[in-house]
């Protein structure tokens, strides 16, 4: 498990084919591969 602080990740734009408006995304938590877990938060 690899510890990140938080506000060290930049965000991101959500893509225009999935959102209407501006939503920013980040990305607080992904694990390295084989795993497949994730969080994404998505602020309206």
């Amino acid at each position: 498990m690899k510890i990140i602080a938080n506000g060290s990740l930049p965000s991101r734009k959500g893509p225009a084919e999935y959102f209407t408006g501006t939503v920013r995304i980040d990305a607080p938590f992904q694990a390295t591969e084989p795993a497949r877990v994730g969080w994404r938060n998505g602020d309206f």
